[in-house]
């Protein structure tokens, strides 16, 4: 009797019945710190940086886990540690390329500072 109700209920894509799927642990969490990298590596590249490499490391566990026993755990689930990596990935890149940026505006800038004279004190700041 009890495996006629097991065949009869639905099940996923992966074949395993959705009553013994759940959340890949910590999935809301690797996707809300990608977001959160992705937002803030426009206005600080250093958390932006931290919260990206925190997400990927976790992302990186967790499809471990998924890849052990896919049939345990939902795709959705997956999904969102999917979108939390991508995230990651695209704000450690933004804050890295900001990095950059600031880095050759203020060589280019500090180029055309006139250092021997100020050094010589023929011009005053």
């Amino acid at each position: 009797m009890e495996s006629e109700n097991m065949q009869n209920e639905q099940t996923n894509q992966t074949g395993a019945p959705h009553s013994f799927q759940h959340e890949i642990p910590n999935a809301s969490v690797v996707l809300i710190l990608g977001i959160i990298a992705l937002i803030i590596s426009f206005f600080n590249s250093l958390v932006g940086i931290v919260a990206g490499v925190v997400s990927l490391v976790m992302a990186r566990n967790a499809e471990r886990l998924y890849n052990e026993t896919p049939r345990l755990y939902t795709l959705s689930s997956f999904s969102n540690i999917r979108s939390g990596k991508t995230c990651a990935i695209i704000g450690i890149v933004i804050a890295v390329l900001k990095i950059i940026l600031i880095g050759i505006i203020l060589g280019l800038l500090g180029a055309f500072i006139p250092w021997d004279q100020i050094t010589h004190g023929s011009i005053q700041l």
